[in-house]
């Protein structure tokens, strides 16, 4: 296999080191940036494995070398460092149009990508659904998540926090997803937990720790229609393809998408994550560790491009063969 170079976010995630515990491949490496505390500046924790599996760690402060001739998969980090690797995932400005979420919106609409309708204070009046959303353009974890119910609340935030924050329309989900997507497939499919308080607009992990559901590929197409009563629909491809559409819109290779449904079966895809939390899904976190090891097992040539191809997955018409198989893993061509 070839070197492959796995580039976190600052800090890390602590489900990180336990994804990289699962890659087989011998000359991967996982690198975590961490701010010093008594000096500016950053060190990079530089994670690897012996000839027997044991992983171990050293500290530098340049990884220039390691990244000469590398995969380089840049798990939610956007520093500059692109040039010096050989191939990259998810390259700086991809990251970057992620992580800015005003942006992301904006790439969404632009690529006719289903997502909440963005306010501003010349947003025709008889669009907007209330409770109006307001969140920072860099958020995580649904924190600082605000709600306006009257457009004269709306107004007063605005004129205060618009250089920082986004506002957008509410959509009355009956359900919410994640979705890991690499390489235009998807690798795993969990539903969120649902809150106990119906009216409870935010779900994540701080209204309900239960575990998330997974969805196997032979269910992607059912939530086409969730009508009470109604019988569920079997091939219905709007959440596969907004989900992968999402991705390319932004220019990733990899992440994971955050998106609702309406009772209509219409996906509204909120934001994407370079860098998702893994520790609520252990099925999710495997794939991961597959798929590194996928971009790794293709053989470097010099002077080729040798970074892998998408599927065309949009032009799939089974919602199942949007899933990511066994047999992908085995594909080296």
């Amino acid at each position: 296999m070839e070197k492959v170079v796995i580039l976190c976010g600052l800090g890390g995630r602590p489900s990180m080191k336990k994804v990289f515990a699962e890659v087989k491949n011998p000359n991967a490496y996982l690198v975590i940036r961490k701010e010093l505390k008594k000096s500016k500046g950053y060190i990079f924790e530089v994670y690897s494995k012996d000839e027997n599996g044991n992983i171990t760690m050293t500290k530098t402060k340049n990884i220039d070398s390691l990244l000469d001739k590398s995969y380089l998969i840049k798990w939610g980090n956007r520093i500059q460092v692109d040039d010096l690797a050989n191939v990259v995932y998810n390259n700086s400005s991809a990251v970057k149009n992620a992580s800015v979420k005003s942006l992301a919106r904006k790439l969404f609409a632009e690529n006719e990508i289903p997502c909440p309708l963005n306010i501003t204070p010349q947003t025709d009046r008889s669009k907007v659904v209330f409770p109006i959303i307001g969140r920072p353009l860099l958020h995580h974890q649904g924190k600082n998540f605000y709600t306006f119910n009257t457009w004269e609340e709306f107004l007063a935030h605005y004129n205060v926090h618009k250089k920082d924050h986004y506002y957008s329309n509410f959509v009355p989900k009956v359900k919410e997803f994640r979705a890991h997507v690499a390489h235009s497939k998807i690798l795993a499919l969990l539903e969120k937990p649902r809150p106990e308080d119906p009216n409870q607009i935010v779900w994540n992990h701080a209204q309900n720790a239960e575990a998330w559901t997974v969805i196997g590929w032979d269910d992607y197409g059912k939530f086409g229609n969730l009508r009470e009563g109604a019988e569920p629909t079997k091939n219905d491809l709007r959440l596969a393809r907004a989900c992968v559409g999402a991705l390319n819109a932004l220019g990733l290779d990899f992440g994971a998408v955050d998106v609702v449904v309406t009772e209509d079966g219409s996906p509204y895809v909120l934001e994407v994550n370079t860098a998702p939390e893994l520790s609520n899904s252990e099925y999710a976190a495997a794939k991961y560790s597959k798929y590194f090891d996928w971009i790794g097992a293709y053989n470097l040539e010099e002077g080729e491009d040798n970074k892998r191809e998408h599927w065309s997955s949009l032009e799939y018409m089974k919602s199942k063969s949007f899933s990511w198989k066994e047999i992908n893993f085995r594909q080296n061509d």
